[in-house]
C-alpha cells in the first residue's frame, strides 16, 4: 500500500495546511510524497481565485501549475457550493458523487504512486463523518480506500471531545490511524501543550502538535515527526 488518507474532525481544521506543509518538507528531503484532494466544495466561479483553493494550494506545494489537466487530476469532483458534497451537488444541480467511480480513482492514484516508489496523500473533504453522497460518508470512503489515515484536529476549546469521538468512529470501522495531528488554533484559549498531554494520556497512537508558521522551529519539529512516521510505515 502506498497511500495515506488525511482526514479530520471537521472542516477548516487544517488538513490542507498539514498536507501542503508535508509536501514542502518532503521537497527538501526525499521527494517521495504526492498529494491530491479528489473532492472539493466551494469551487470558485472566477478562475483567478483557483490558486486560493485547497486544490491550488496542494498543486503549488508540488510545484505544479493550476492548469486544467492538473486541476482535474488533483480534484476531479468539484462543487460550487461551500457545503458538504451531498448537499452541494443538490443545491448546485451538479451530478451526485458516484462512490464506485471515486474508488476506482483512488485505487489508481495509489497504484501509480507504488509504481514510482512514491507515497500518495489523499486529502479528504470535511470531517470523518461528512456526507458525500446518499448513504455514503467520509468514513465509508476511508473503508473503501483501505489505507491508513492521519486524523487532524485543532487545539480549540472542545477539540478533545471531537478528536476522541472521531477516533471511536475510526476504530469501530477498524481503520488504522497512524497518528493524531493537532494543528494549533491561533485563537484558542487552551494551551496547545495541555491539549497534547491530555490526548496522549487517552489515545493509543502518536499525538503530534503542529504549530502555525509564526513558530517556525516548533512547526519544523512537528512536521519532521509526522514525516518520519510516514516513512517508517512504508
Amino acid at each position: 500500500m502506498s497511500g495515506i488518507f488525511i482526514t479530520a474532525t471537521g472542516t477548516a481544521i487544517g488538513k490542507t495546511y498539514l498536507t501542503a506543509s508535508l509536501l514542502r518538507w518532503d521537497s527538501a528531503h526525499l521527494k517521495c510524497l504526492q498529494a491530491s484532494k479528489p473532492i472539493i466544495s466551494g469551487w470558485p466561479v472566477d478562475n483567478e481565485e483557483i490558486h486560493h483553493t485547497d486544490t491550488g494550494v496542494l498543486l503549488a506545494a508540488q510545484q505544479l501549475l493550476c492548469t486544467p489537466e492538473n486541476i482535474n487530476h488533483c480534484s476531479p469532483w468539484r462543487y460550487r457550493e461551500p457545503l458538504t458534497p451531498s448537499m452541494a451537488a443538490i443545491k448546485s444541480g451538479q451530478p451526485p458523487l458516484n462512490p464506485a467511480n471515486l474508488r476506482i480513482h483512488c485505487e489508481e492514484l495509489i497504484r501509480a504512486a507504488k509504481r514510482t516508489s512514491h507515497i500518495h496523500l489523499i486529502e479528504g473533504v470535511g470531517g470523518v463523518m461528512s456526507p458525500l453522497a446518499t448513504g455514503f460518508t467520509g468514513i465509508d470512503w476511508l473503508v473503501q480506500v483501505g489505507c491508513p489515515c492521519i486524523l487532524v484536529g485543532g487545539s480549540y476549546l472542545g477539540t478533545l471531545s471531537h478528536i476522541l469521538t472521531a477516533m471511536v468512529a475510526l476504530q469501530s470501522y477498524k481503520i488504522p490511524v497512524l497518528a493524531v495531528v493537532v494543528n494549533e488554533t491561533p485563537t484558542s484559549t487552551v494551551p496547545l501543550t495541555e491539549t497534547i498531554s491530555t490526548l496522549k494520556a487517552l489515545l493509543p497512537v502518536s499525538v503530534i502538535p503542529v504549530s502555525y508558521e509564526r513558530h517556525p522551529s516548533a512547526l519544523a519539529v512537528g512536521l519532521n515527526e509526522v514525516y518520519e512516521l510516514i516513512l517508517q510505515h512504508f
